[in-house]
């Protein structure tokens, strides 16, 4: 009976004297890892990575910045950070330039409002994200900032900035807003362009083509106020015009792969494939010709359709290799 009881009390006073279950340590609070990813981590890479990283040769002091486990860790001189008291912290010594046998950076100190950064840290527990590379910092979003971005901003009116050379200048509002950015950079607008330059402009904008020698004189002999609106109206493609074809033809051709420099056609084709894709894009073009629109042709009608898959692959064998083979 005695030697039970004496088993039970042995029991509890195990019980009594075993160490509680351990609980995890609370991680890093969202707001100081935030404070490490915005303040800390760019001034890290900024002023640090260059000798204290997997990249540095070699790495100073044995001491690396650019892992969690590692800042943890330390180097040669022990830990460099203790979490919650920036006094106690190697780190925080070294920064401070307070000990002439450790100092970093070597070359320069650090301006008072990195080195604050680097306190504020400390003091807050050093919160270091999960364990992976330090040298990019995790792309944050700032709505706040981004609420301020300019075109967020509603509409609202504007009162014009008006001077007298800007008055006379301006055809509409936006054009003082204009001048007075110019004015406040002291530069003067251009010059209205000349006649035979206008006209230019408006050819290669509308066409892809300069004007005829007779469409530039009869446009600057033009005396009507309506000059310029004729010349739009008469210059801007049509699907009746000849002028869609140098217009949409041209631009087709900008986009699609050149032939390889001597690359041949079949002889019954002609040969040198270049000519006779101009003349057939030009001309697809210029009639609005559709391909389900198309009459029963045979290939030696149809230059174009070949001409798409020929060049650098016409020594190729071309078996599956049909017309809708483009590279653009």
């Amino acid at each position: 009976m005695l030697s039970i009881r004496l088993n039970l009390a042995l029991v509890v006073l195990s019980l009594g004297l075993s160490p509680l279950p351990a609980t995890a340590a609370p991680g890093p609070s969202a707001k100081d890892l935030e404070f490490f990813e915005k303040r800390v981590r760019p001034l890290l890479i900024r002023r640090c990575h260059k000798c204290h990283s997997d990249k540095s040769k070699p790495i100073a002091g044995g001491l690396k910045l650019d892992r969690s486990a590692a800042i943890r860790r330390g180097g040669d001189s022990g830990a460099a950070i203790a979490p919650g008291r920036p006094n106690a912290s190697l780190l925080i010594e070294a920064v401070r330039y307070t000990n002439a046998d450790l100092q970093m950076p070597p070359r320069s100190k650090l301006p008072a409002s990195e080195i604050a950064i680097l306190v504020e840290w400390v003091r807050r527990g050093a919160a270091l994200p999960k364990d992976r590379p330090l040298d990019k910092p995790r792309p944050t979003r700032d709505l706040k900032t981004a609420r301020n971005f300019w075109s967020f901003q509603p509409l609202k009116p504007t009162s014009l900035t008006r001077t007298p050379r800007g008055d006379a200048w301006a055809r509409t509002r936006t054009d003082h807003f204009v001048h007075a950015r110019l004015e406040q950079h002291r530069l003067v607008p251009s010059g209205e362009a000349g006649g035979r330059t206008l006209v230019r402009r408006l050819s290669f904008d509308l066409l892809g083509l300069p004007p005829t020698s007779a469409q530039a004189d009869r446009f600057v002999t033009d005396t009507r106020p309506d000059a310029y609106e004729r010349l739009v109206d008469t210059s801007w493609p049509t699907r009746t015009t000849a002028n869609t074809g140098p217009a949409t033809g041209w631009t087709w051709l900008a986009i699609r792969t050149p032939p390889h420099p001597g690359s041949r056609a079949p002889p019954e084709h002609g040969g040198i494939v270049t000519g006779s894709l101009r003349r057939s894009t030009r001309t697809c073009h210029s009639t609005s010709l559709s391909g389900d629109n198309w009459p029963p042709i045979n290939s030696t009608d149809c230059p174009l359709n070949n001409a798409a898959h020929w060049g650098s692959w016409a020594s190729r064998p071309r078996t599956g290799k049909s017309h809708d083979w483009l590279r653009d």
